[in-house]
């Protein structure tokens, strides 16, 4: 990009000189800075930290020192100025006072405090750091000390920030309060004989004051990147392009449930085979109104071959003041259950309807079984005693049958439905993915299983009450003969069905099997995704709907269950709790150090590459590691210099040269024949290491025999997303997910935090493995920039392997978030249109029918996972 002055990163004062006030940024050419304190001439000392332009900011990185008077609190303004041929401008001015505050020993700096009213918490992140550790509390509107989790955790960048003295490496933090504390609350910071206060305001009034606070700044920055023309085009979209604006779920999901002419079709339609689904439905002391509202759903099914079983597990009908102990049960009888009229009444009001009375209160996998104990048909269903079933729901799951012969386990998206009938909170799912469903149980309801499956599985264990439909789920997953993919769009004109077994597939080129040689994976059944709406989960308070911790003891239950899940696959997997509850980790402990070889193109820019393999061996090293240098046309002497330096301290280091121009593809594929390693570890030289253990976390998913390559989750040096896996689509051809959204955000459903198969993961930051590498023929070389880590996953799922997306996996990408296509360069248009072309010629199938980890009712526009304008 074009800097035309300084563009300034952070300012801050020195640790150990406490009068030293410090700019840092960078810095164009031939620019010279002037300073003025109250309008008179101030000092300043300008020391570039680079020689060489930087090519992402268009300048050298430099630091402009201030020595700043003790009186600085009574001067009103330091204003600094870029002095260029073209003239002098104003780049920079801060207030008397607000130089005062940042003197405190204490530095702090706010990435984020925002209240979000209509989820019920407030978020404050950031980092603080002084000459030791600092400690913090959060104290309420009365100066009193809160019980809230205060998450610290690395900030590599801050890290580098403080080159004065050491600082502790673990300076960032990251707090979430619910609910909302009234009025304000005090944010309390110590280090040794040091204090600092910061108070902020938690109401309502202060949040908007604080938006429009925080969308200033992102304006004024926007700006400061990208000019004032892009900063229009950005208002404007904002404000007036409909397809920018926020999709309101309550007016989406009208135009998405089916109208009465639709139902009435669908009741006049017949299908080549009709099974009889049987629905299961536990009861305990349902609320009457709840449950027949459940029946009155099932009863305006559009399809009419069912049956509804209704097990209940109240157990008795107990007085006020007495227990079931006190009951007199005659000999042979059983108890009156509190639901036993209803019932009742419920059988005798449509013939399909049956009840089982168990007489005894039941926990609800061994009340689900005596349901199970009772079906007829072909399929089983499960439904919640108090939700909803939309009236195509049965309609939509047999049209999938019909479309998919082999189908064992079918799923559909659901929402939430509260007081007043309310659609709210859509759960819109990807298709099958193995690695999110070992994060949380996303498939949920509907769920409809193929009655020979669970003849196969056995019911459900009452082991894991509270998660037996999760183990049930991941049960089935492991039991059923071959897993593909569907995604249900427009079944009813195109069914889709497999047209060769999974075994006569398996590792061989899919291309020409149409849309399904994307989403075929060698998992083991045919597992179906309706990207439909067809379950509405109650939400009350107390419910697990509208308060997950209201079932803690559940998501222990989930936990055994994943973890039993993988003993039984004998992967050596140890599962943690996640951030939230019902939110999971898996961790492999793998035998033995394979070698991984990371590759690292470089050409100049030595000051990144050194940043980068410091960050390499900052935590927890790994042993059996190959670097190896691809040197492209580099042209300062300093840098085959530093070369030599390297290799002669570091033995695991090699350089080797590529000589032609520059091409990412080939480039790397050079690299990976000097590879001695197993796996091969991609890696942009304008990386660095956040987490302390990147190399093992991602080898731990890679040595898996299913998986084929590995990403992580990357942040912009602003501690924005940068990266968060890829979705194929976006603007064309793909984007990245969630990129610019704060770190600590979690995204929708939880996807920026949770372990999860993707389409594709950038080669900035990618291991895989080196047999694949050589099995899928590296990267594409026809792509030399752009899209070649995509072709290149899009070539290792065709070849039947999963890409993981491991958010815990953290580094920081320098990569400019201003960098884009070089409009002004004819050349670079036409080579990046041309490259366009190459893959849209490669892959039509995944760009015509969708990315199978994303759901088709999601945006194509924006990449947070909003509803799409339809």
């Amino acid at each position: 990009m074009m800097n035309d002055g300084f563009i300034i990163k952070n300012d801050r004062f020195s640790l150990t000189e406490k009068d030293l006030y410090l700019l840092r940024g960078h810095l164009a050419p031939r620019t010279e800075i002037t300073a003025f304190l109250d309008g008179k001439p101030f000092p300043a000392e300008v020391r570039k930290l680079t020689e060489n332009v930087d090519e992402r900011f268009g300048g050298s990185e430099a630091i402009v020192s201030f020595q700043i008077p003790e009186d600085i609190g009574s001067r009103r303004k330091l204003q600094v100025y870029v002095n260029q041929e073209k003239g002098r401008h104003l780049c920079f001015e801060i207030s008397g006072k607000e130089l005062e505050e940042k003197m405190n020993p204490i530095k702090l700096f706010v990435d984020d405090f925002s209240v979000h009213q209509k989820d019920g918490f407030l978020r404050f992140q950031g980092w603080a750091v002084a000459g030791e550790p600092v400690k913090m509390a959060v104290l309420d509107a009365d100066r009193k000390k809160m019980d809230v989790r205060i998450e610290r955790y690395q900030r590599m960048d801050v890290l580098d920030l403080f080159d004065e003295c050491e600082v502790d490496k673990n300076s960032g933090f990251h707090i979430e309060i619910r609910p909302i504390p009234q009025d304000r609350i005090y944010v309390a910071f110590k280090a040794g004989g040091n204090r600092l206060i910061k108070e902020y305001r938690t109401g309502a009034a202060a949040a908007t004051i604080e938006q429009a606070t925080r969308l200033a700044k992102k304006a004024t920055d926007y700006f400061k990147y990208h000019g004032i023309k892009a900063l229009a085009v950005k208002t404007y979209d904002k404000l007036f392009n409909p397809a920018m604006k926020p999709v309101i779920y309550a007016d989406w999901i009208k135009k998405h449930l089916p109208s009465d002419r639709v139902l009435d079709k669908q009741r006049k339609t017949s299908f080549a085979y009709e099974p009889l689904i049987s629905i299961v439905v536990p009861l305990y002391r349902t609320p009457e109104e709840f449950l027949i509202a459940l029946v009155d759903s099932v009863k305006a099914q559009t399809y009419g071959n069912w049956e509804l079983i209704l097990s209940d597990g109240s157990g008795a009908d107990v007085p006020a003041g007495s227990t079931e102990k006190d009951l007199k049960v005659p000999d042979g009888g059983s108890v009156k259950s509190p639901l036993d009229n209803l019932l009742d009444r419920l059988e005798k009001s449509d013939g399909r309807i049956r009840t089982v009375r168990n007489g005894r209160r039941l926990h609800i996998a061994e009340n689900t079984n005596a349901a199970l104990a009772q079906v007829r048909g072909d399929f089983v269903a499960f439904a919640d005693h108090d939700d909803l079933l939309t009236p195509n729901a049965l309609f939509e799951v047999v049209s999938a049958i019909n479309a998919n012969p082999d189908a064992d386990l079918l799923y559909s998206d659901e929402d939430k439905i509260g007081i007043g009938e309310k659609y709210m909170q859509p759960n819109l799912k990807p298709d099958y993915d193995p690695d999110f469903l070992t994060s949380v149980n996303y498939i949920c309801h509907l769920l409809v299983v193929r009655k020979a499956l669970i003849d196969r599985v056995g019911m459900l264990d009452p082991a894991y009450d509270g998660a037996q439909d999760y183990d049930f789920i991941l049960r089935c997953t492991e039991a059923t003969e071959h897993t593909w993919q569907r995604n249900l769009r427009g079944l009813e004109s195109q069914p889709l069905c497999c047209t060769e077994p999974s075994e006569n597939i398996e590792r061989r080129n899919l291309r020409g099997l149409g849309s399904q040689s994307l989403r075929c994976t060698e998992a083991t059944g045919h597992i179906v995704h309706i990207p439909k709406i067809l379950y509405h989960w109650r939400f009350f308070e107390g419910s697990t709907a509208a308060n997950p911790e209201s079932k803690t003891y559940a998501f222990d239950a989930g936990r055994r269950a994943i973890q039993a899940h993988y003993d039984r696959l004998d992967w050596p997997c140890e599962v943690m709790n996640g951030e939230f509850p019902g939110i999971y980790r898996t961790v492999y402990h793998w035998e033995g150090t394979p070698r991984v070889t990371i590759l690292i193109p470089n050409k100049d820019h030595i000051q990144d590459l050194e940043k980068c393999l410091k960050s390499i061996d900052s935590g927890r090293v790994y042993p059996n590691l190959e670097i190896v240098i691809v040197e492209n046309n580099s042209t300062d002497q300093e840098t085959f210099d530093y070369y030599k330096s390297l290799t002669e301290r570091d033995p695991r280091v090699k350089v080797v040269y590529y000589e032609g121009s520059f091409n990412y593809s080939a480039i790397n594929n050079f690299g990976a024949k000097h590879a001695t390693g197993e796996y091969i570890f991609l890696l942009n030289n304008d990386t660095e290491f956040i987490s302390e253990d990147v190399i093992g976390e991602m080898l731990g998913f890679c040595r898996r025999p299913d998986v084929g390559a590995v990403g992580a989750r990357l942040y912009y040096e602003d501690n924005t997303i940068q990266h968060a896996g890829v979705i194929v689509g976006w603007g064309g051809i793909a984007g990245h997910a969630f990129v610019n959204q704060k770190r600590g955000e979690t995204g929708y459903q939880h996807r920026i935090i949770c372990q999860q198969d993707m389409s594709a993961v950038t080669a900035a930051c990618m291991m895989v493995k080196k047999s694949v590498f050589d099995e899928v023929g590296g990267l594409t070389e026809e792509l030399a920039v752009a899209f070649n880590d995509i072709d290149f996953c899009m070539k290792i799922r065709e070849a039947g392997y999963l890409i993981v997306y491991d958010p815990y996996a953290e580094l920081y990408h320098y990569e400019s978030k201003s960098r884009g296509l070089d409009q002004g360069n004819p050349e670079k248009v036409r080579r990046f249109q041309n490259e366009m072309a190459i893959f849209q010629k490669r892959w039509p199938e995944i760009l015509r029918d969708g990315d199978p980890y994303y759901n088709p009712n999601l945006s194509m526009v924006t990449q947070d996972f909003s509803l799409k304008h339809n």
